[in-house]
């Protein structure tokens, strides 16, 4: 095995790495998604989730710098001889057997801005009315006690 098709290797394994923590972003997101429809609000267990997620985050975002560098190294060669790996190259595009294929329309958004805290400001902004409407309360008990 050349050095280029170890490098090629490598790629193939940093893909699938990156489809792990993918999963593992997604479940995360579910799990964070139940909680925000709970009628009571978790915030522990949100941060503990959101936490888990900017750790898988880092770990992809470390995933695509080490692909990144390989894949440069291994570019020149492939643009100059392509017959040479052409077995590889062709290869019918993948197509998963756990995740239906996406949209097109719907493959841009993967591209925007990340939002690792989609209703967050809602559920924050929900707790906070609760806290001031509690708050109020205690305050008007006090006052008709005095």
């Amino acid at each position: 095995m050349g050095i280029t098709q170890s490098y090629l290797s490598i790629l193939e394994d940093s893909l699938n790495k990156k489809i792990e923590i993918l999963d593992t972003i997604e479940k995360l997101n579910n799990e964070q998604n139940a909680i925000l429809n709970k009628p009571k609000f978790d915030e522990e267990a949100f941060n503990t989730i959101y936490e888990k997620k900017a750790e898988q985050i880092d770990l992809l975002n470390k995933t695509d710098e080490g692909f990144q560098t390989i894949y440069e190294r291994v570019k020149a060669e492939l643009d100059t001889d392509r017959s040479q790996y052409a077995d590889i190259i062709d290869l019918p595009h993948h197509v998963s057997k756990r995740h239906p294929q996406m949209a097109l329309s719907d493959r841009a958004a993967q591209f925007g801005a990340y939002s690792a805290l989609r209703g967050y400001d809602e559920a924050v902004t929900e707790t906070v009315k609760k806290s001031i409407h509690q708050t109020e309360a205690y305050i008007e008990m006090e006052q008709y006690n005095d």
